[in-house]
C-alpha cells in the first residue's frame, strides 16, 4: 500500500492505493453521480437498457468518472462478478451450482478422480459437487 502509483500496463492487473473495497465504493458512488449528472437518476433506477448503455460506455472508456477510471472500474467489476458466479458456492456465489450446471463442470474434482475422463468439450454429466457437500 505503498506507491509511487504510476498507472500500469493492462497485463499488470489491478494497480491503485485504493484497496479493492474502497475501489469499488468510489467507483459505485462515482458512477451514481455520473448518472446523476447525465440522466437524472442513479444507475439501479435506470431502465435495464439505459444501465447496459451506460456499462458499454463504460467498458469502452467513452465515460469520465471522478474518483476512478471507468475502464478500470468497469473491468473489476466484471472480473470480480465471473469470479463470484463460477466459485466454489461455499464462498458465497454460484447459488445452487448455477455456473457449474451450465457449463458442466463437476465441482470438485477430487472426488471423481477414480473415475472422471473429461475429453474434449463433452460436458461430464453428474450433479456437481462442492466443498460444502464433503463437510
Amino acid at each position: 500500500m505503498q506507491g509511487p502509483w504510476d498507472k500500469g500496463v493492462a497485463t499488470q492487473g489491478y494497480q491503485s492505493p485504493l484497496t479493492p473495497a474502497e475501489f469499488f465504493r468510489a467507483g459505485i458512488a462515482a458512477t451514481n453521480a455520473y448518472c446523476r449528472k447525465t440522466l437524472q437518476k442513479d444507475f439501479d433506477r435506470l431502465t435495464v437498457d439505459q444501465q447496459i448503455k451506460v456499462l458499454q460506455e463504460m467498458e469502452q472508456g467513452r465515460v469520465t468518472l471522478d474518483a476512478v477510471g471507468a475502464q478500470e472500474f468497469f473491468n473489476l467489476l466484471l472480473a470480480t462478478t465471473m469470479q463470484g458466479f463460477f466459485a466454489d458456492p461455499v464462498y458465497g456465489g454460484n447459488r445452487d451450482k448455477a455456473a457449474w450446471k451450465m457449463i458442466g463442470f463437476p465441482g470438485v474434482i477430487a472426488i471423481y478422480s477414480n473415475t472422471s475422463r473429461i475429453t474434449g468439450t463433452r460436458s461430464y454429466d453428474v450433479e456437481p459437487k462442492s466443498i460444502l457437500d464433503l463437510s
